[in-house]
């Protein structure tokens, strides 16, 4: 549904749907062959510049930094009232991401089961702040056991990973740093139920999805303060959110994770989450839907009732 352009009758709700839809207002505004009124996106700080949106569409879906709706002044936020809108977070794959034991995900994964194991999953990008993560890294070298496994990539020889080797060699940890590679989703479950804890050092999330999926998990997160992270790690109570993005803080925030003398129970951290499944996020959004458009889809040009689509 998050791509979807309708052209209906003229709505009076703003949707919010956190799929990860990515979309470029004006480049769908020249695009559209009709007249839409229900747009779809995921919004970031360059649409912050664009202005009275709502003069284009009376249906706005839009996916937000924190899942959370921030109106700056009504009208100011992108020219759109605050009646409009609908909020609706992104989701998890509960099936999918749960706990398992970590001895057993570090056998089936060959880690070292005494490791203190630091976890790092998305792209190498400057925009993740690995390089902030390496020295992060290069802080608790003291501590013989910690290991950071990064997941992602694009291969040994790409120009992103030569130089996150480099950074390693040059801040004496390569010894402590594994490029585990790109990991299809289906198989990145025994990655973090392996890890202590997950870290975010980006500078920018739209949302931070991995960390939903490690605390699906049962697994904590240390994250700097981007997309909804401070929302989820203050939910789950499993975690360090921190308040800028220097790595001696991001080394703080990991050891005041892997010293914790009484960590949280997976199941636990988990249970924190539960709310973020597929299930519950799909039937939100059909819910906005069905308000906009008022208990009625297009399908093949002709209207249905919305329900009829969900079996």
């Amino acid at each position: 549904m998050g791509e979807l352009l309708w052209s209906c009758d003229r709505y009076k709700r703003l949707l919010k749907n956190g799929h990860q839809v990515r979309a470029k207002v004006g480049s769908l505004i020249s695009q559209a062959k009709f007249d839409p009124q229900i747009l779809a996106v995921e919004i970031d700080s360059g649409f912050r510049n664009v202005q009275h949106i709502g003069d284009f569409f009376a249906g706005f879906a839009v996916f937000d930094q924190s899942g959370d709706l921030h109106l700056l002044g009504g009208q100011q936020y992108l020219g759109v009232c605050e009646e409009k809108i609908g909020v609706v977070p992104c989701g998890v794959n509960l099936d999918l991401f749960q706990p398992q034991d970590k001895q057993a995900a570090r056998k089936q994964l060959g880690f070292d089961l005494e490791d203190l194991i630091l976890l790092y999953v998305g792209r190498f990008d400057p925009l993740k702040g690995i390089e902030g993560l390496l020295e992060a890294v290069s802080h608790l070298k003291r501590l013989r056991r910690l290991r950071l496994v990064l997941v992602g990539g694009d291969g040994d020889e790409a120009p992103e990973s030569r130089l996150l080797k480099q950074k390693a060699t040059n801040l004496g940890i390569d010894d402590k740093v594994l490029f585990a590679g790109r990991v299809d989703q289906k198989y990145l479950p025994p990655y973090y139920s392996s890890a202590d804890v997950l870290v975010i050092s980006s500078h920018y999330e739209s949302f931070g999805l991995v960390g939903l999926e490690a605390l699906a998990c049962g697994r904590p997160v240390v994250s700097t303060p981007v997309g909804a992270m401070e929302t989820l790690i203050k939910q789950s109570q499993a975690g360090h959110i921190l308040r800028d993005r220097l790595p001696r803080s991001l080394a703080m925030g990991i050891l005041s994770i892997i010293t914790n003398p009484n960590p949280p129970r997976s199941n636990e951290i988990r249970k924190a989450v539960l709310k973020y499944s597929w299930s519950n996020v799909a039937a939100a959004i059909l819910r906005e839907y069905e308000t906009v458009i008022g208990q009625r889809v297009f399908e093949n040009d002709r209207l249905v009732p919305a329900r009829a689509l969900c079996g």
